[in-house]
Order: structure tokens, then sequence, then C-alpha cells
């Protein structure tokens, strides 16, 4: 089963990586490629964390990805959605395709959390 995720969870890792090294800016222009879902959750928190990084400095960084959970909901959702898509569209995971879609969510909510606090983090490190 784990063998399986490699390709969708790689997909979310590339954009990902992607985005943190233009972490300073909101949009990856290198990122545009696998998964325009996964993306878009992964812009959402970046913006939230750009908007609320020194103006809330009193919330903890933790605290703001907490914020940019809930904020970027609806992109979630729409990931959701494209996840389940895939998972049915494979043939390989299409006999599990919610469990398949479940770890695929999971692992982009764990991503964008602690991407989300490294953004805060070095947003108010900058001078």
């Amino acid at each position: 089963m784990k063998a399986t995720l490699g390709p969708a969870l790689a997909a979310c890792f590339s954009i990902a990586a992607t985005m943190s090294a233009h972490a300073s800016g909101v949009a990856a222009q290198g990122a545009s490629a696998a998964d325009p879902a996964a993306r878009a959750v992964l812009d959402c928190h970046a913006q939230y964390a750009k908007k609320f990084a020194l103006s809330s400095t009193a919330a903890s960084a933790s605290e703001i990805a907490t914020g940019a959970e809930a904020s970027c909901k609806p992109e979630m959702d729409a990931y959701a959605r494209s996840a389940m898509h895939m998972s049915r569209s494979n043939a390989d995971t299409m006999p599990f395709a919610k469990t398949h879609q479940a770890e695929m969510v999971r692992a982009l909510k764990d991503y964008a959390f602690s991407y989300t606090v490294d953004a805060v983090i070095r947003a108010r490190a900058l001078p």
C-alpha cells in the first residue's frame, strides 16, 4: 500500500520543496506542475502565514498554522476531491480508494502545517 503513495506524496513534496525555495514570495513559478489542488493548499497557507506572521506577533507559529488550516479548508476540500479522483483513476489504488485518499489528505495536512510554521519563522526572522 505504501508503494502506491509514493508518486502522490512525491508530487506534493516536489511542489512544497519548490515553494519553500521561494518562501519570501507566495507564488512559486516553478511549482505549476504536479497537482494544482495541492499547490492551492500550500499557496493558501503561505498567504495566511505572510498575512499574520508580522501582524500577530503574540500568536505562535503553530497557532498561525492552526488558523491557516481553518482558513484554507475550501482548498483542502478541493484537494480531497482531487485525491479521491486520483485514487479512483489508478488501477493500483482503486480497490482501497477511500483509504488512499485519506492518507494523501493526512500527508498534505501534516506537511502544510509544518510548511506554515516554517513560513512564519522565516518571515519573522527577516530583517
